[in-house]
This record gives structure tokens, sequence and C-alpha cells, in this order.
């Protein structure tokens, strides 16, 4: 954006004070909408915990892990990912009895 990036003091001011200005109307118009919809609604608590889920973006489908560094490799591919850490968790416990016996030689 040239007005954020401007050197120019008046230019700033105006970008900030529209910033705030359109921050205000974005919430003013959510506020009015989820109140028109829970009005509306039969359900109002579940249509209440429905804007909650939606605005916390708990409904949102997550997308999972797309990149992982495994022993100095970018993998990308889900069921290498998956493999790897199936891998890492069998043999968490087979590392554990070697690390104590370090721990108790120090």
């Amino acid at each position: 954006m040239i007005s954020r990036d401007s050197n120019n003091p008046k230019l700033k001011a105006h970008y900030k004070s529209y910033c705030l200005i359109l921050s205000k109307v974005i919430n003013a118009a959510k506020q009015l909408y989820y109140n028109n919809k829970i009005s509306k609604s039969n359900n109002k608590i579940k249509t209440t915990w429905d804007i909650i889920e939606m605005e916390t973006c708990k409904n949102h489908a997550n997308k999972g892990t797309q990149l992982v560094n495994i022993d100095g490799n970018l993998i990308t591919n889900q069921l290498s990912i998956a493999n790897s850490l199936n891998n890492s968790f069998l043999t968490v416990a087979d590392k554990i009895p070697i690390t104590l016996q370090m721990i108790k030689l120090h």
C-alpha cells in the first residue's frame, strides 16, 4: 500500500483514520447481521453458538500440516508425514532408557 508505507505524515494520518472508520463500519455491519440472524432464528441458542464457532474459526476445516522437515528433507506428502510421525512415536519409548542412562552417568 502506498499510503501505509508513505513518508508523508498527512497521507499516513488519512490512512490510519480511514482504517479506523472501515473497522468500525465492518464491526457494525457484522453486529447488525448477527443480531438480525439471531432474531429471525427459531433456535436462538444454536444460532448464537454457530456464530461464536464461525467467529472463532472452530468450524473451519483443518488443513493440516502442509510441510514438515524430516531428517533435513522437506516433505509435503501427507502419507509420508504420517508414517514418519508414527515411526517417531513408536521409537520414542525405546530411546527413553538410553536417555536416562546418559543422565545418570553425568
